[in-house]
């Protein structure tokens, strides 16, 4: 009687150790690979018993018990208009062209489409009013925001009365994060994600990072953030509501999607946490068919996906044929390709070997022991689920931070590295054998395997964990860098070195000059003259 009564005591002291809290989370990036990876956290929050709120504007996929969607109805829709308006018919392959062509323009490009994509989802009436018909006593616990193209929807919680403020990106470790939390960022030896370079770097190569950090920096200060505030208070009618860039900085912790493993290592402030893979899920069984075409590989098959964002249909038909003539020549090898059109689009009939889909189990499919390489965009989720199961890669990049991912892919000896403009049958025929007949590469893969997964918890546990230490201590110390009250000169020191310099060159005129009063005369020597 005594045991059952310690048994039932114990399970209500567990029971009542748990804490459900109110979660609210605001993600507002239009970008479906994004909402993947939020959507992963925000579902093992609500796994784990906390009751979410999310904002999203992206479409549930299923049902989750404690999740709770408010779309953001018409986002992408509204931005297409706005752009349309501004003159801007925007195509991912010419914001490639003119990202590989110009760092310079594209290091400004985020804040330009940070503030269009913030009109369209405030204009998206019936998310926005929504959450904005809650009572004004509701508690929210906790809120968790993607600052990946900024943090336009922040200004809600100035309704709710600033709960703690959780930071997240699936954007690597965006060189913004500074902004938020201060700290410093590190040009020297840490390659932009605009840019291919790796450490160490040139001189040259340091130079022009450190252009393109200052360049961002300044888009931010004087373009993003005025252009945020303008269109916010729009849309919000909040009284003595303070400027986004004051409530960003309540922000007390930021979870990021990077690993030391797999990116340059980076000094991290205590409250900048790295759940880079939180996405990765226990593999699944293959689909019947699906599953059948992986295994009738003779040396295995090769799975091509170019991402969310990229779509393969907008490659061309002479790219395209000579993807499929590539699979062609490589009878061998079975070919899983996500193509986002109907098979009939495709500019020749795809051979035997070949299977397309609109989509594809990627985790489960990477997971498969016969599939033997990723034909990829070296997006950041992709390269992560690639070498999570050690699986080697032929990236193709076309913006953004893919180019820093696929060069350090190739730095670790995981993949190799195409270019979209110069694809041939030959070049891309070259790439795929060398990948898949050189041991090295799966070797490598399967090493750094290894070390991405060889962790005290998994990313999405240390995720929730993190989080769930903001709810217990609101008040830690770990979360207020003294680098936001000291700014920039300060926290680097260089308003000493300015002062060291001034009095170096004080110090140099006056020795100078005692000289000169000196000796002056007594150097001067008389030349004579006939």
């Amino acid at each position: 009687m005594c045991s059952i009564v310690k048994q039932i005591f114990l399970v209500f002291f567990i029971v009542g150790q748990g804490y459900c809290a109110n979660v609210l989370y605001l993600h507002g990036v239009l970008s479906p690979s994004h909402h993947i990876w939020n959507r992963a956290l925000a579902k093992g929050l609500a796994d784990s018993g906390h009751n979410v709120t999310f904002l999203s504007t992206d479409e549930p996929k299923g049902e989750v018990k404690n999740l709770h969607y408010i779309v953001l109805e018409g986002s992408y829709q509204n931005l297409d208009k706005i752009m349309a308006l501004k003159g801007d018919d925007f195509n991912i392959m010419d914001y490639a062209k003119e990202s590989e062509s110009s760092k310079i323009n594209a290091a400004r490009v985020l804040s330009d489409y940070a503030i269009l994509s913030c009109d369209a989802i405030y204009n998206s009436k019936n998310g926005i009013e929504k959450i904005l018909s809650y009572p004004d006593d509701f508690k929210f616990d906790i809120v968790i925001y993607d600052f990946t193209c900024s943090a336009c929807l922040l200004p809600i919680i100035h309704k709710f009365n600033y709960p703690s403020i959780v930071g997240v990106s699936a954007f690597l470790n965006p060189p913004y994060t500074h902004f938020l939390i201060g700290g410093n960022k590190y040009p020297a030896y840490v390659p932009h994600y605009l840019l291919d370079f790796k450490p160490p770097m040139t001189f040259y190569e340091r130079f022009y990072n450190l252009l393109i950090y200052s360049i961002e920096d300044l888009s931010f200060e004087y373009e993003l953030y005025p252009g945020l505030e303008k269109t916010v208070r729009k849309h919000l009618n909040f009284k003595d509501l303070p400027s986004i860039k004051e409530i960003e900085q309540k922000t007390k912790l930021l979870l990021l999607n990077s690993d030391h493993a797999i990116d340059y290592p980076e000094p991290l402030q205590p409250n900048m946490v790295l759940v880079g893979g939180l996405q990765i899920t226990e593999p699944k069984e293959l689909p019947a068919d699906i599953k059948k075409f992986v295994e009738s590989g003779k040396k295995g098959t090769v799975l091509m996906s170019l991402g969310t964002n990229i779509l393969s249909n907008l490659l061309g038909d002479v790219v395209l044929t000579s993807i499929l003539k590539t699979f062609e020549s490589l009878p061998e090898y079975n070919f899983i390709w996500k193509f986002e059109s109907e098979p009939h689009e495709l500019p020749i009939k795809p051979s035997k070997n070949v299977m397309v889909s609109k989509f594809l189990p990627q985790n489960d499919l990477l997971a498969h022991s016969n599939l033997k390489a990723f034909i990829t965009h070296a997006g950041g989720l992709s390269t992560q689920e690639s070498l999570w199961y050690g699986k080697p890669m032929v990236g193709i990049p076309f913006i953004d931070d893919q180019y820093r991912t696929i060069e350090k892919s190739v730095t670790m000896g995981v993949g190799v590295k195409l270019e979209i403009a110069k694809l041939n049958v030959d070049i891309f025929r070259k790439a795929i054998k060398e990948v898949i007949e050189n041991p090295s590469y799966t070797e490598n893969a399967q090493k750094i395997s290894k070390l991405f997964q060889d962790k005290p918890k998994k990313p999405l546990e240390t995720a929730i964990w993190w989080i769930e230490y903001v709810l217990r201590n609101p008040d830690a110390p770990i979360y207020k860098s003294p680098t936001l009250e000291l700014g920039f000169l300060a926290s680097n020191n260089y308003d000493i070195y300015l002062v060291i310099i001034a009095c170096l060159h004080i110090i140099g005129f006056s020795i100078r000059a005692v000289y000169l009063k000196l000796f002056g005369n007594k150097s001067t020597k008389k030349v004579k003259t006939n």
